[in-house]
């Protein structure tokens, strides 16, 4: 097992990809209360350096009215099709973003209130993808 034998709690949401208006639009939760993320996602090609520098050469936004704008940079990890980003507007968190069928679908794994050092994020990584995304 590896350095992260014990996870913490995450909520799970899941987008379908409207091909339309090519915003993802929110289809479940794993927490009929959660509010933290709005119900539609839109991502686009990242052209601020600061995002870039951090290896975000994408960035996904949201668009909701009745909460504060979301934003982040999808920072690639070492597995296709996953990204990790942060909302630093509520306090310290981490997001796993899986794109999933061709990124037409789009799985969410918001773990609210924690915060892993750069230099252990690819392990924990590595560990959340083996013990959560993989079994599901």
């Amino acid at each position: 097992m590896g350095a992260f034998n014990k996870l913490p709690n995450y909520t799970r949401l899941d987008y379908l990809l409207n091909d339309v208006t090519g915003w993802y639009t929110l289809t479940n939760s794993s927490r009929t209360d959660f509010d933290h993320l709005p119900n539609e996602l839109k991502i686009d090609p990242s052209n601020q350096s600061f995002l870039i520098n951090q290896g975000a050469t994408e960035c996904i936004r949201g668009r909701q009215k009745h909460y504060a704008k979301f934003f982040t940079g999808l920072r690639k990890t070492a597995f296709t099709n996953l990204y990790t980003g942060d909302n630093i507007q509520d306090k310290p968190s981490i997001i796993i973003f899986h794109l999933r069928d061709e990124r037409r679908h789009l799985r969410v794994y918001y773990i609210n209130g924690y915060k892993v050092y750069p230099k252990v994020l690819k392990s924990f990584v590595s560990d959340f993808k083996r013990l959560v995304i993989d079994l599901n």
